[in-house]
Formats: structure tokens, C-alpha cells, sequence
């Protein structure tokens, strides 16, 4: 999402002071930026997912279902005396 961003920002960048009023110097860097840019897109796509498998709400769950469960264990019963 950020590389997007950037790539976009940089355009309008470009777009708005015009390629010609721009020193050479310049447009050759905005240029090798987006071309590291691009090529950041383009590996991002082989790149594994971070959070594949990952359910946080299910950990959770049992988490607290395992907590719920030691602590009803280790609580002694009450009786009741009459």
C-alpha cells in the first residue's frame, strides 16, 4: 500500500511542477526511484504472507478458555455448613 502511495506521489510531483521546468538531475533520480519502486512492487508479490494461518481470535479463545480452566482447578470448592 505504501509502495502505491509513493509511486502516486511522486507522479504528481512530476506532473505538477512539469518535466521540463525540471532540472535532468532530478527527473534522472524521480526516474531511478520509481524504478526501485516498481521493482519493490513487483517482489512483494513472491514474497510469502506475514499472517498466513494466523487467527488472533481463536488464540484468544483458548488462551482465555485455558486461564477460565486453571483457575476453576486451583480455586478450592466452597461447602456449605448449615
Amino acid at each position: 500500500m505504501a509502495v502505491e502511495v509513493c509511486i502516486v506521489s511522486v507522479l504528481r510531483e512530476v506532473i505538477v511542477r512539469g518535466v521540463l521546468e525540471a532540472p535532468w538531475v532530478q527527473i534522472l533520480s524521480t526516474g531511478a526511484f520509481l524504478l526501485v519502486l516498481g521493482v519493490l512492487l513487483v517482489v512483494r508479490v513472491w514474497l510469502p504472507p506475514t499472517f498466513e494461518g494466523i487467527d488472533p481470535e481463536r488464540r484468544m479463545a483458548s488462551r482465555k478458555r485455558n486461564l477460565s480452566d486453571n483457575e476453576s482447578v486451583s480455586q478450592p470448592l466452597e461447602v456449605n455448613r448449615f
